[in-house]
């Protein structure tokens, strides 16, 4: 299925979009069901014709949540000419939404210690760990990503064009984010025990070690804290 580069949900009003393929873009969520106005959408352009519950979901607007051992987010798909294909729009989507989700957190926390400790980033590089961070997640995200509700909506434009939009509410186990990012931690602190090694200032020893203990706090406290 040939894919455009971008969707911008506010498009929804833009008439004449061919729907021959589906085009990105995200939502992010809790899980709420709370009704949110559907028909509020429609414009003169384009409308919804049917829609798997009479309103839209609170939790298709929501920001990103850890509800007890999950992190729950919204994929949303692009306007799909088959609602199938929305579905699986959705479904890469959101694991896209939590991949730059968790490499953008991962990231500040590790910019954090070294910005607190004076760290330049020949010694520690926290756009380098955060990436190692992200690979270590998405290696096996794909597989551990669980769609747990679907909100379908199927639009007619007035041009006669039909297509479907697709939010899923995917969840992402806890622990798993957790492990991955303990190894992430773990292989900066290896980086900064070589640096220590190899340093002969002082000064810039105790700097290197005090940042080894900050670490060592990111990883017991985890990714959610």
């Amino acid at each position: 299925m040939r894919r455009t580069a971008k969707f911008v949900l506010t498009g929804i009003a833009a008439a004449g979009l061919l729907l021959s393929s589906c085009s990105t873009t995200g939502k992010k969520n809790v899980s709420s069901d709370k009704p949110i106005n559907t028909q509020s959408q429609n414009t003169s352009s384009e409308w919804i014709v049917w829609s798997s519950a009479s309103n839209r979901p609170e939790w298709t607007i929501n920001v990103p949540s850890f509800e007890g051992d999950k992190l729950y987010f919204v994929g949303l798909s692009g306007k799909c000419a088959v609602e199938r294909d929305a579905q699986d729009d959705a479904r890469r989507n959101s694991i896209s939404q939590i991949i730059q989700y968790l490499g953008t957190n991962v990231k500040d926390k590790f910019q954090q210690i070294t910005a607190r400790y004076g760290l330049s980033s020949e010694i520690s590089n926290p756009t380098t760990a955060s990436r190692g961070f992200v690979d270590m997640v998405s290696n096996g995200l794909a597989k551990q990503v669980k769609v747990d509700k679907w909100y379908i909506e199927k639009w007619e434009t007035k041009l006669k064009e039909i297509y479907f939009l697709a939010y899923g509410l995917a969840t992402v186990p806890k622990n798993s984010i957790d492990e991955a990012y303990g190894d992430a931690i773990d292989k900066e602190k290896e980086n900064l025990k070589e640096k220590i090694a190899k340093e002969n200032n002082e000064k810039a020893k105790d700097q290197m070690e005090d940042a080894l203990k900050a670490f060592d706090q990111l990883k017991e406290s985890g990714f959610t804290e």
